[in-house]
């Protein structure tokens, strides 16, 4: 479930991540009742199977089967905001009744390691690397995005552009901000590498930190917005 809003007295209208049917809204009747059949189903964050009625203006949820609350998650502020930033997301980006499979089990998987991982940013900026391959927003490190040159050398990030821009193109894209060989190499692991491999890694702090950094403004120039859980993480890291 990604979001949640309250109905009427007893009801709540939720957008679901369904496999099959992509991103769907629908009316659960009833779940704000504590002795409702699926409130414990109808969370944020959580994985179920879900059986849904047609509606005249909304699908009506008329069975909910929890798989898991992803308990784990709910342990800590720190797993939480993580959770809570891959949900808006994924809601930010997909569109109504388009199913993506790839990215609803990239979702799945990423919420199980983010229960048990000690690298929390270092999972999800690699959910984010993978996410945007699936939606064809992947950042482009292989080659200059002005000319097509190979990716050597000096190098620069343009966020607008989507990649890395060479030496000789920065001068046309005064918006390009310096980038790291060591970032540019651990985005392309972060793409090919499974999560829960990178739930287990310990990055260096200053390429950790560059990576997040350059990915954040990378999905930002996609949205067109900032994704407002990325300022409750933000508050978090200075506590």
């Amino acid at each position: 479930m990604l979001r949640r809003s309250n109905f009427g007295e007893a009801d709540r209208i939720v957008t679901l991540f369904t496999r099959d049917r992509g991103k769907i809204s629908a009316v659960a009747k009833g779940s704000r009742r504590i002795k409702s059949s699926i409130s414990g189903s109808a969370e944020l964050c959580s994985y179920s199977v879900i059986q849904l009625a047609a509606g005249s203006n909304l699908d009506v949820i008329t069975q909910m089967e929890l798989r898991s609350a992803f308990l784990g998650l709910r342990s800590s502020l720190d797993r939480i905001s993580r959770a809570m930033y891959l949900l808006e997301f994924c809601a930010e980006f997909l569109e109504d009744r388009h199913p993506n499979p790839d990215l609803f089990f990239l979702l799945l998987s990423a919420l199980y390691v983010l229960e048990k991982s000690s690298s929390l940013d270092w999972v999800v900026s690699g959910f984010e690397v993978q996410a945007m391959a699936i939606l064809g927003y992947a950042p482009q490190i292989a080659a200059c995005v002005s000319c097509g040159r190979p990716a050597v050398g000096l190098l620069r990030f343009s966020a607008p552009m989507g990649g890395v821009v060479c030496g000789v193109c920065s001068a046309r894209h005064r918006e390009s901000i310096g980038v790291s060989a060591q970032a540019i190499e651990a985005i392309g692991l972060l793409g090919e590498l499974e999560l829960a491999v990178l739930g287990k890694q310990e990055p260096p702090p200053d390429v950790e930190t560059e990576v997040r950094g350059l990915l954040r403004a990378h999905i930002r120039s996609r949205a067109e917005r900032e994704m407002r859980s990325t300022r409750f993480i933000d508050q978090l890291r200075t506590l």
